[in-house]
């Protein structure tokens, strides 16, 4: 069960991560070349 929670979570954070680590990583490698 923790496994496919985490699976969409994943799908989830994914999203999250575009912004979210730019704001605070902004020499993270973005996957999705938006700004």
């Amino acid at each position: 069960m923790i496994k496919v929670l985490r699976k969409q979570a994943r799908k989830a954070v994914r999203r999250f991560d575009t912004w979210t680590v730019e704001a605070f990583n902004p020499v993270y490698p973005h996957r999705s070349g938006r700004r």
